[in-house]
C-alpha cells in the first residue's frame, strides 16, 4: 500500500507497538493540551469579559468547532478511510488539500459575517482569520492521523496550546475584549501550522497552484454527502441549545451554560482525538477482516472515554463543592446543580456513542449514520426549543440529552444489525 509522505520517518509506526493506553495518552496529548488551553482562556474570559461578550466568544468557538466538523465530513473522514486502502498516493492527497483551502476560505467568510453582526470590523477580521487557519490546520493534523503520523499532529497541537496560554493573558491585560483574545487565537493557530512539518506545508502550498477538483465526485457520492448530513444533524443533537439560546435569548443567557460545559470539555476533546486515532486503525482492521483487532480497539476506546468522563465528573463535583466561584455563581443554586447533572449525562452518552460511530464510519456506513442523526437532531431541536421558550434557558440542555440518547441507541442498533450481516 502506498501512502503520501511515506518518505518521511513515521513516528506513528513506533507508537503502534505501544500499549493501547499509552497510544491513547500520547495521541490525545495534543488535544488535551488544547483543552487545557481553551479551559484556561475561557476562565480568563469568564472573569474579565461582560457576560454577553463571554457568551459570544464561547459561541464563536462552537461555530469554528462545527466548521472543523464539516471539514472532517467533506475531506477528513473520507481520507482517514481512503489513506488506508491500496492506491493512495501524493497525487490523490493533493486533491483533498486543495479542498481544504476552499473550506478554509468559506470558514473565513462565515465567521467574519457572524462576528461583524456583533462587533467591530477589526474583531470580525481577526476571528475570520482564526477560522481560516484553524479549519485548514484541522485537516492537516487529521491527515497526519490518517497516515499514522500522530506525533506530528500532537506537536502542532502543543505548539498551538502553549502559544495560546502565553498570549491570552497578555491580551487580556492589554485590553480585555473578544477582539484581543481573538488575536491570541489567531497567532496560536499560526504557531500550530508552523509545527505541522515542512512536508505537509509544501503539500498544501503545491495543491493551491491548481484548481482541479476532478476525482472528488466519487468521494462525495459514496461518503461526504452522507457524512456532512450526519455532521449537521449531530451538531443539532450536540449543540442545538447553544445556537438556540444565543440566537433567541442572547449570548448572556448562554454564558452560564458555556461556563459549566467547560467542566466536561476534556471528554469531548478525547472523543475527537481518539476517533481520529482509531478510525483509520478500525478501517484498516475492517479491510483486513481482522475482527479480533476491531474488538480490542473498541474495548480500549470505550474504557478510555469512560475513564475521562469519570475524572471530569469527580473534578467538577470538587470545583462546585469547594470552589464554585471558579466556574459559577456562589453559592451554588439548584439551577446550577440541574445544569451540571444534565451536562454530565450528555457527556456520558457521548462517550458511550463515539466508538460505535467510529466503527460505522470505518465500515462506510455514512448513509445510515446520517439518517439516524437527522431524526435525533430534529427531536433535539424540537425539545430544546420548547424548553427554552417555556422554562429557564439552561433546561434546553435536556433536549440535547434526549437527542443524544436516541442517537446512541439507534447507532448501536445499526451496528448490531451490521454485525449480524457481516
Amino acid at each position: 500500500m502506498t501512502r503520501a509522505l511515506d518518505g518521511v520517518a513515521g513516528p506513528g509506526q513506533v507508537w503502534a507497538s505501544l500499549s493501547p493506553i499509552a497510544r491513547h495518552l500520547r495521541a490525545s496529548a495534543g488535544q488535551l493540551s488544547m483543552a487545557v488551553a481553551h479551559f484556561a482562556v475561557s476562565l480568563l474570559a469568564l472573569h474579565t469579559l461582560p457576560a454577553g461578550d463571554f457568551g459570544f466568544l464561547a459561541f464563536l468557538l462552537i461555530v469554528v468547532q462545527l466548521l472543523c466538523g464539516l471539514s472532517n465530513a467533506l475531506i477528513g473522514t473520507p481520507v482517514s478511510v481512503l489513506a488506508n486502502r491500496d492506491g493512495w498516493d501524493v497525487s490523490r492527497a493533493a486533491l483533498y488539500f486543495r479542498l481544504n483551502l476552499v473550506i478554509g476560505i468559506g470558514a473565513f467568510a462565515l465567521v467574519g459575517l457572524i462576528t461583524l453582526a456583533n462587533g467591530p470590523a477589526i474583531a470580525a477580521l481577526i476571528w475570520a482569520g482564526f477560522a481560516l487557519l484553524g479549519v485548514t490546520r484541522w485537516f492537516a493534523r487529521s491527515y497526519h492521523f490518517a497516515t499514522h503520523r500522530s506525533a506530528m499532529a500532537v506537536r502542532s497541537d502543543i505548539a498551538y496550546s502553549l502559544t495560546l496560554l502565553l498570549l491570552a493573558p497578555l491580551a487580556a491585560l492589554a485590553s480585555p475584549s473578544s477582539g484581543t483574545l481573538g488575536t491570541a487565537f489567531l497567532l496560536s493557530s499560526i504557531a500550530g501550522i508552523l509545527f505541522l512539518g515542512p512536508d505537509i506545508l509544501r503539500l498544501q502550498v503545491r495543491s493551491a497552484t491548481s484548481t482541479d477538483l476532478a476525482g472528488y465526485g466519487e468521494t462525495w457520492r459514496n461518503q461526504s454527502r452522507w457524512a456532512i448530513v450526519g455532521v449537521v444533524a449531530s451538531e443539532a443533537v450536540s449543540n442545538a441549545h447553544a445556537w438556540l439560546t444565543t440566537l433567541i435569548a442572547g449570548p448572556a443567557s448562554y454564558a452560564p451554560i458555556a461556563a459549566i460545559s467547560l467542566l466536561f470539555r476534556p471528554v469531548g476533546v478525547l472523543d475527537t482525538a481518539l476517533t481520529q486515532l482509531e478510525r483509520p486503525a478500525l478501517a484498516l482492521a475492517v479491510t483486513q477482516r481482522d475482527q479480533n483487532r476491531v474488538d480490542r480497539i473498541m474495548r480500549q476506546f470505550n474504557r478510555s472515554l469512560l475513564a475521562a468522563w469519570a475524572a471530569s465528573l469527580a473534578i467538577g463535583i470538587g470545583i462546585l463543592g469547594f470552589a464554585p466561584a471558579v466556574i459559577a455563581a456562589a453559592p451554588v443554586e439548584g439551577a446550577t446543580i440541574g445544569l451540571y447533572t444534565a451536562l454530565a449525562c450528555v457527556a456520558l452518552t457521548s462517550a458511550w456513542r463515539a466508538p460505535v460511530a467510529a466503527l460505522l464510519q470505518a465500515r462506510g456506513r455514512f448513509a445510515s449514520i446520517a439518517a439516524i442523526a437527522v431524526w435525533a437532531g430534529g427531536i433535539s431541536i424540537l425539545v430544546a426549543l420548547t424548553l427554552l421558550l417555556v422554562l429557564p434557558a439552561w433546561t434546553s440542555v435536556v433536549g440535547i440529552l434526549i437527542g443524544q440518547v436516541i442517537l446512541t441507541l439507534w447507532l448501536r442498533k445499526a451496528l448490531k444489525q451490521g454485525n449480524a450481516h457481516a
